[in-house]
């Protein structure tokens, strides 16, 4: 079965994750729905598992500023993650966050104690950067591969030509 939640008031990702709270009794996967990926995921689930992280989201390394201006950036020193920005003005790193994600169910109340940042939303990234803050156990995974944010016309255009070229090479069809 599937059930959906609707988020009636637009204040940010990290609100609409709360919204599913009375569903989740365990530790959770989100992926956002407006982004295209030809990269290899199957060693998230994994990776978090041996870790034993309270959250650990997708990363990726790009020269395009522009996409880490889309998304977030990642600052690091060594393995441990020190700041997420979102969509950050001065870059200073190439890595960047993408849109998957893994959080133990105590996300919840780092949620509730977070607050709003851009346009009185609250972030996933925010809300990452306080369990960071308060030492929980916060690492990324790094993906390699193609990505694109599906935010215009021509990323969509982008979209579909990797789906189209991931059809070829599967021999299938994505619905």
């Amino acid at each position: 079965d599937v059930e959906y939640v609707i988020q009636e008031k637009l204040d940010g990702i990290a609100k609409a994750v709360k919204l599913v709270e009375p569903y989740i009794g365990k530790d959770f996967f989100v992926m956002l729905g407006d982004e295209i990926y030809d990269t290899e995921h199957s060693g998230f689930s994994n990776f978090v598992k041996k870790k034993d992280l309270d959250c650990s989201f997708c990363m990726m390394k790009t020269e395009t500023e522009q996409l880490i201006r889309n998304n977030y950036s990642i600052e690091m020193k060594g393995e441990k993650v020190i700041r997420l920005i979102e969509k950050p003005k001065e870059i200073r790193s190439s890595n960047f966050g993408v849109g998957t994600y893994f959080f133990s169910k105590n996300i919840f109340d780092y949620i509730d104690n977070t607050e709003s940042s851009i346009n009185n939303e609250v972030n996933l990234t925010d809300v990452m950067q306080t369990m960071i803050d308060n030492d929980r156990k916060v690492s990324p995974f790094f993906l390699e591969g193609r990505y694109v944010n599906v935010n215009s016309s021509e990323e969509l255009e982008q979209a579909r030509r990797i789906i189209s070229q991931i059809e070829q090479r599967q021999n299938t069809i994505i619905k």
